[in-house]
């Protein structure tokens, strides 16, 4: 225990650390527990843990930060799984029901980014009202601004993308008109709530194209952007493949892009090198019905269970996505979007673009890169996507 106190503590004292999410309760009313530090209404540092009731409810308690190591360790004894996130990597602990404990710790021993502390203000707040006059006809809130109990999910959803676009607000640029590709929008909520943001929150000047190929749904948020005053936001009916942006866009997003659609829009971010991409896939189909052979070393635990081959391939897209896109420059991250309880199409790709890599490096990460495509004997629609537009 005394080495995972040392890592938070150290975490803490660098002014890295984002949160401990301890998982695998004992306590089977208990869903997971987060540790995390805020700055209080009179601007100091304080520390807390949230507990994430069965029920949906949430406890809190408050206590000193110079305690955080030693508070995460007493709670330990009673979860199987603490993950310790910082802005320099990650620290994974397991436990096993004996007791015994394994430590995998990729904390980097120098670097990251400071963390940055949140007050319990903008922790409550949300960046989309229930009586934003869109949600209404977008069939989210009622007459009276209420949002639908059957809504509640994707209203939730939608506040939690907000809030993660916010931790990389000071990404994009700071000064001009903003130009942001919402692709594959289909009813287009993620697209009036983003143009909600950073016009009404942000106060920004925004030219925001939303691209789905169904007319329909092109024809109703039309409508409804002439109906809200929307005058920036505007929508094109076709194939994103097809699309080319009146300027480059330094934001690309899609919510739930389906299968190869989601390569499709990062592609066009990497072409047009966006600042920020924020793309949540849904539907891996392409690198499922390429996994025929797989490597020796796996064949026996997935090669009889189709059910787990699937979440294989899940995993090995959007592991792959990740690494074609730090090839590009990127920073990438992948965050839940909300709670997994809600909906399995949970993971996000966060990607904010930084220096391209050096040709050593490059070298490095294509040779990794190239050696796990050899391996399982696939090959992504991104990848192909990527290099037709390096052979233009």
């Amino acid at each position: 225990m005394e080495d995972i106190r040392i890592i938070i503590d150290d975490a803490a004292a660098r002014g890295i650390y984002r949160k401990t999410v301890l998982s695998r309760s004992t306590d089977k009313s208990i869903r997971r527990c987060t540790v995390s530090l805020f700055r209080s209404s009179h601007g100091q540092t304080e520390a807390q843990c949230e507990y994430l009731r069965q029920d949906g409810k949430a406890m809190h308690e408050n206590f000193p930060p110079e305690l955080l190591g030693k508070r995460i360790t007493e709670l330990l004894s009673g979860y199987r799984q603490a993950d310790i996130l910082t802005t320099a990597g990650s620290c994974t602990v397991m436990i096993s029901h004996s007791g015994s404990m394994h430590i995998k710790n990729g904390i980097k021993t120098d670097g990251g980014e400071r963390a940055e502390l949140k007050t319990h203000d903008r922790d409550k707040q949300r960046f989309l009202s229930p009586d934003a006059p869109f949600l209404r006809p977008l069939g989210i809130s009622d007459e009276r601004g209420r949002v639908l109990d059957s809504r509640r999910s994707k209203y939730r959803q939608i506040n939690r993308f907000l809030e993660l676009l916010d931790d990389v607000y000071p990404k994009l640029p700071q000064k001009g008109t903003l130009t942001v590709c919402d692709l594959c929008c289909g009813k287009s909520v993620l697209a009036f709530a983003v143009y909600h943001y950073l016009t009404s929150v942000r106060g920004r000047e925004v030219d925001m194209y939303g691209v789905d190929l169904k007319p329909d749904v092109i024809e109703l948020s039309e409508r409804i952007a002439r109906e809200s005053g929307c005058t920036g936001l505007h929508f094109v009916c076709g194939d994103v493949s097809r699309f080319t942006p009146p300027s480059p866009p330094s934001l690309v997003l899609s919510l739930h892009a389906c299968d190869t659609a989601t390569d499709l829009v990062l592609s066009l971010a990497v072409r047009y090198e966006a600042k920020v991409i924020l793309s949540t896939p849904c539907c891996h189909h392409e690198i499922f019905s390429q996994l025929s052979e797989l490597p020796p070393m796996l064949a026996p635990a997935y090669s009889c269970y189709p059910i787990l081959r699937g979440k294989l391939a899940d995993s090995l897209t959007d592991g792959l996505r990740c690494a074609r896109l730090e090839m590009e420059g990127y920073k990438v991250q992948t965050v839940e979007l909300v709670d997994p309880d809600n909906t399995p199409k949970n993971v996000l790709i966060r990607a904010v673009r930084g220096r391209y890599p050096s040709e050593a490096k490059r070298a490095e990460l294509h040779a990794a890169y190239n050696a796990t495509l050899k391996a399982f004997g696939i090959s992504p629609s991104l990848d192909r996507l990527i290099n037709a537009d390096r052979d233009r």
